[in-house]
């Protein structure tokens, strides 16, 4: 099976390319129409996590 791999852009935080793959975006669109790679989006996610559990102490 032959999977499509397709540049669409590149991420906001580390200018990584960003591919299509098969069909499935290899990151997140945000709601400014930017892409931010997966690995990215989880360093924010867990950023974020850590900052509500710092201001819960």
């Amino acid at each position: 099976m032959i999977i499509i791999k397709e540049p669409v852009g590149k991420c906001i935080d580390c200018n990584k390319t960003v591919y299509c793959e098969g069909g499935f975006l290899q990151g997140v669109v945000l709601e400014n129409h930017r892409i931010r790679c997966y690995d990215c989006q989880n360093e924010k996610e867990i950023e974020s996590a850590w900052s509500k559990i710092k201001k819960t102490d």
